[in-house]
This record gives structure tokens, sequence and C-alpha cells, in this order.
């Protein structure tokens, strides 16, 4: 299966190896578009220019990982945000 998504800027990356193993064994099985972070709750008129990102599982026949593909970068803004309201929610 090719990969439906290219990396065109620093807030996402496409891995390459297994995060377990380092094989570059990995093949996508579900590919669910690009959505947007978790816990990002927004007003209605914000939600237009709302970032999403691509969310593609994959398998390594190496070691039968079952993984995410791509990973936000920690240093994005918008995951700082999204980390923030989580934190803010859960109980002590």
């Amino acid at each position: 299966m090719k990969l439906p998504f290219i990396n065109t800027t620093a807030s996402w990356t496409t891995r390459k190896t297994c995060r377990l193993c380092d094989s570059t064994s990995l093949y996508p099985f579900l590919t669910l578009g690009e959505l947007p972070l978790a816990g990002g709750f927004m007003r209605a008129c914000e939600i237009a220019d709302e970032q999403r990102y691509p969310l593609t599982v994959c398998f390594c026949e190496a070691c039968t990982e079952v993984q995410l593909l791509e990973s936000v970068n920690p240093q994005n803004p918008a995951l700082r945000v999204a980390s923030t309201l989580l934190r803010k929610g859960s109980s002590p």
C-alpha cells in the first residue's frame, strides 16, 4: 500500500522504521485520513482553522507490533494546548 501523506511541515513526522525493532518492514493497513488532535475543545468559528494530522495504523512484519505511522512533533504548540486541556480535566 502506498502511503497517502507526505510530511510538508515540521508539525508531524512519518516513521520509516518500527518503533520497537527498527525494521523497515512496515505495512500500513488502516488509514483514517487527517484528524485533529484530541482534547482541542474549540468554538464553532475556530473549527475550520483547526490543524489536522494524518493517522495511519501499520503492522511491522519483523516483530508483529501494530503502531501509528505518524508522530506529532512534541514542540508543536497545538500539542501543548491539547495536553494542557487534558490535564486540567483529569482527576488529582
